[in-house]
C-alpha cells in the first residue's frame, strides 16, 4: 500500500509522480525547474528583498511536502551561489541548514559555481576514452568500416552529449576532448603515421571543434527562420 507518491517501478510510475507534484511551482516567485524526481529553484539574491524571496519560497515548499506527505531528501538538497556579487546566505529547509557546493550535477553535465566547464570536459574525455578503449580490446579488426561507426555510436556522444550547453572556450578544455578522436583515428589501419588532418580527410570527418561550429551555425539558422515566421 502507497500512502503517498506513487508505486515505483511501474510503467506508469514516472507519469503518474509527475502528474502529483505538477502543482509543486504555484506560488513560487523564483524560477523551478522539475525533471522527474528533480526540482531545482533559481532566484536572483543580489538585488533588495532577493534572499528573503528565496527563504519564502523555500518555506512553500516546505508547506507544500507537509500538506501532500511527501518529503525532500535534505541530504541531497545543495546551494549553489553563482555570480561574484552574490552574497552567499545561509539557506535552510524543515530547520536544516543546507550544505553549499561549488559544483552539481544537471541531467549528467556537471555545472560550476564559476560557470568554468573544465571539470565537464574532463569527465566527458575520460568516459570517451575508457568506452574507446574498450572498443579497441573488444574488436580485432582496423578497418575504417568497422572502427568508425562503433566510434561514431559509442565514443563521440559522450564528447558531445549537450555541448551545445558545456561548449569549451579555453583551448586546454579544446584539447583534451579532441585527443580522444585522435587517438580514434590513430587506430585506424593504414592512418597512424598520418597527421590529424590527413586522417580526418581520409575518413571524411570533421574536428570536433568545427562540428561545434557547423552545429552552432545550424540552430542559429533554425533560430533564425522561427523569428521570421513569427513576424
Amino acid at each position: 500500500m502507497v500512502t503517498s507518491g506513487v508505486p515505483q517501478g511501474s510503467v506508469l510510475g514516472p507519469i503518474l509522480f509527475n502528474i502529483f507534484i505538477s502543482d509543486i511551482a504555484e506560488g513560487i516567485n523564483g524560477k523551478v525547474c522539475l525533471f522527474a524526481d528533480d526540482t531545482k529553484i533559481c532566484n536572483r539574491v543580489d538585488i533588495p528583498g532577493g534572499i528573503s524571496q528565496m527563504t519564502n519560497d523555500l518555506g512553500k515548499l516546505k508547506k507544500w511536502s507537509e500538506l501532500w506527505q511527501l518529503s525532500f531528501n535534505v541530504d541531497k538538497c545543495k546551494i549553489m551561489h553563482l555570480g561574484c556579487k552574490n552574497p552567499r546566505a545561509e539557506y535552510r529547509i524543515f530547520d536544516t541548514v543546507l550544505t553549499s557546493t561549488s559544483e552539481g550535477w544537471d541531467l549528467g553535465v556537471i555545472i560550476s559555481e564559476e560557470l568554468r566547464v573544465s571539470s565537464q570536459c574532463n569527465r566527458a574525455a575520460g568516459n570517451a576514452g575508457r568506452m574507446l578503449g574498450c572498443v579497441g580490446r573488444g574488436i580485432s579488426s582496423r578497418k575504417r568500416e568497422v572502427l568508425m561507426p562503433l566510434y561514431r555510436a559509442l565514443v563521440r556522444p559522450h564528447l558531445e552529449y549537450c555541448v551545445q550547453y558545456w561548449r569549451p572556450y579555453l583551448q586546454k578544455d579544446i584539447d583534451i576532448l579532441e585527443r580522444v578522436q585522435r587517438r580514434a583515428t590513430k587506430m585506424v589501419y593504414g592512418l597512424k603515421e598520418k597527421s590529424y588532418q590527413e586522417r580526418l580527410n581520409d575518413l571524411n570527418m570533421y574536428s570536433l571543434e568545427k562540428r561545434r561550429d557547423r552545429g552552432d551555425l545550424g540552430r542559429a539558422a533554425v533560430f533564425h527562420n522561427v523569428i521570421l515566421l513569427f513576424l
